[in-house]
């Protein structure tokens, strides 16, 4: 990727604006950095007397750097006149003053800018999350879960160490390479102008090197972000990785990935290893021409005093380091920028859910859900729905059934507002979606999930899901509504035992899935969503989360997409679907004798004897 310096300056602006929300500290921050450098510089003026003590010059006041001396220039005067040794312990005196106070300035300049540094990622992380947490499922479709975590790891981490780290530095070197370049003028123009000649190749040379290191950097982390994605894949299917022999071809993927970001590493090595020692070069050669040409001003045209001169060689040896450090801070932050452009991109994605600003609160559902010509694409292109038309009535239970990729899960997940339909409309008590609060819509809707959706957190904030004010009574009814309360109590902390992670507990899939229909009689929505719910447990667990499921769905509007025959005997309306369309609509009865695609599924899916039907059907009354 190229980088463009419009580019560059763009991220730099954005984070500016993030910089800039904390006015005071940083104008604190500013003022200390002045004052960090003017103590700097009137640390180099000592020099003058320093020098004069030392070699006995007699000191000219006839100048500005005399006249600013003066005050140190009587106190000689005044404890140690004609007394070479005590001139040079008032100075010292003096210069250590001077030290100590810039000591102060410099801790509270360093403490301020990086308080602000690490604001500015804590800011970047929240706006981060609270972003991504407010897109639409299609997005998290096309991202890998390891290259999302990557902008909360690897991105921010960069943008603290090579931006944020480097921002106090880059906050006081330039303004002390300006009182310090100020200096030089006043003590002598024309060496300072022809030092100044240098300035054009070192802007050249930075910048230069800045858009190799850039790119370089945000080549690193795409290829580190992909290699996250494949190693999170690869661990969490390492048994069919083994089952199908498949290690030398994962293994080739994972070598292609790790290259690349070998590669890219290496040129931002080169561009970081060559932009000092260019820059060095172009600096000591500016050195040794000053050198030259204060020897002719001194010795040849007499026009500067020696302990002027000297104070002159200080201040630009002086500034020697703060450049330098501009330099390197310049290069270093390029790594943190090109982590900064990556996660601005992410906050800037266009993948929010349009909710008008006057959209409705909804407190209840009182008639039905109705799909009206409803068409859904993730690309663009091809149709995933196509021309869906139906209405669930409240209280009516619809099961959704067909082949693999028919489109089942798509529908029931455009009902919570997961996605927007590409055309048509979604009616909930004949109002459009889009016109309702997104929050109050799902907090009538209750979601049990094919796969096992509990957090790493405690049973009780599981079933909660982060509601406060919920009571011991209220939780222990809706874990015994799902038959887990039994299970939990017997474990040593009951609704305060933590699952999954290093020091959690490992629960089977069924008692899971009776943890998350838990959530869902907690919540106790009017409506209820089931992806396939049971399909990927065993018979035994099946059972038990069955019971729980025929309890959940009494006196709600369920839609369910039907994998077990017990769960489509029960619904009032089977909708079969094909392609993205309806195919056709009845009961389990009806559908038999009059949709030859639903017969079929039925024979291959179910293929159970009268006797079998009829005891699975006994179990489900």
């Amino acid at each position: 990727m190229n980088v463009t310096p419009s580019h560059s300056r763009s991220v730099l602006r954005q984070l500016l604006a993030y910089v800039l929300r904390y006015r005071l500290p940083f104008s604190f921050a500013v003022a200390a950095s002045v004052l960090v450098s003017l103590t700097s510089a009137a640390s180099l003026a000592m020099l003058k007397p320093m020098t004069e003590a030392v070699f006995g010059i007699e000191h000219n006041v006839d100048n500005w750097l005399g006249q600013a001396l003066a005050p140190v220039y009587n106190l000689i005067a005044h404890f140690a006149q004609d007394n070479p040794l005590g001139a040079l312990i008032i100075v010292c005196l003096v210069f250590f003053g001077i030290t100590a106070v810039r000591s102060v300035f410099r801790f509270s300049q360093v403490y301020t800018t990086h308080w602000i540094g690490n604001r500015v990622i804590l800011d970047l992380q929240h706006e981060l999350y609270d972003r991504m947490t407010g897109y639409h499922a299609a997005y998290f479709a096309r991202h890998p879960i390891g290259g999302l975590l990557s902008y909360y790891t690897a991105d921010i981490r960069l943008i603290g160490v090579n931006v944020f780290n480097s921002f106090s530095q880059l906050l006081l070197d330039p303004l002390t390479v300006i009182v310090l370049f100020f200096m030089l003028l006043a003590l002598q123009w024309q060496l300072t102008f022809a030092y100044a000649l240098m300035a054009p190749a070192l802007v050249v040379t930075v910048r230069f090197f800045a858009r190799k290191n850039r790119s370089a950097s945000r080549d690193a982390q795409d290829a580190l972000e992909d290699i996250g994605s494949f190693l999170q894949d690869h661990f969490r299917l390492i048994r069919v990785v083994q089952a199908y022999g498949m290690q030398g071809a994962q293994r080739s993927r994972f070598e292609r990935g790790t290259h690349s970001n070998f590669n890219a590493m290496m040129r931002k090595v080169k561009a970081f290893g060559l932009s000092s020692p260019v820059n060095e070069l172009i600096g000591v050669a500016a050195v040794c021409v000053i050198l030259m040409l204060g020897g002719y001003v001194i010795f040849v045209q007499k026009s500067m005093g020696r302990s002027d001169f000297i104070v002159f060689l200080g201040v630009l040896i002086s500034l020697y380091q703060p450049i330098r450090r501009i330099e390197r801070s310049i290069q270093e932050m390029q790594h943190g920028l090109a982590a900064a452009e990556r996660v601005f991109e992410a906050i800037d994605e266009d993948a929010t859910l349009p909710e008008d600003g006057a959209a409705v609160p909804v407190a209840k559902f009182d008639n039905s859900v109705a799909f009206e010509q409803v068409s859904f694409n993730y690309d663009g292109e091809r149709n995933v729905l196509d021309a869906v038309s139906f209405t669930a009535a409240r209280g009516e239970t619809v099961a959704f059934v067909g082949p693999s990729g028919a489109g089942k899960t798509t529908l029931v997940n455009l009902i919570p507002r997961f996605y927007d339909p590409t055309e048509g409309r979604i009616l909930f008590d004949g109002a459009d979606l889009r016109s309702l609060n997104l929050l109050s819509l799902r907090q009538l809707i209750a979601y049990v999930p094919q796969e096992q959706a509990v957090f790493s957190s405690t049973i009780w904030e599981n079933i909660t899901c982060g509601v406060g004010s919920a009571t011991q009574d209220e939780v222990t009814a809706a874990a015994q509504a799902a038959f887990a309360h039994e299970f939990i109590e017997e474990l040593p902390n009951g609704y305060q035992t933590i699952i999954g992670g290093e020091d959690g507990v490992a629960f089977s899939g069924g008692q899971c899935q009776r943890i998350a229909i838990a959530r869902a009689f907690f919540r106790n929505a009017p409506i209820l969503i089931l992806d396939e719910a049971t399909s990927a447990l065993d018979s035994e667990s099946e059972q038990r989360v069955k019971k729980s499921l025929d309890r959940l769905m009494q006196g709600r509007t369920v839609f369910v997409i039907a994998h077990r025959l017990s769960t489509i005997l029960q619904a009032d309306r089977i909708i079969v679907m094909e392609d993205g369309r309806i195919v056709d609509s009845g009961t389990h009865d009806e559908l038999l004798k009059q949709c030859a695609l639903y017969a079929r599924l039925y024979e291959l899916q179910f293929q159970n004897s009268d006797a079998q039907l009829s005891a699975e059907l006994k179990q489900t009354e």
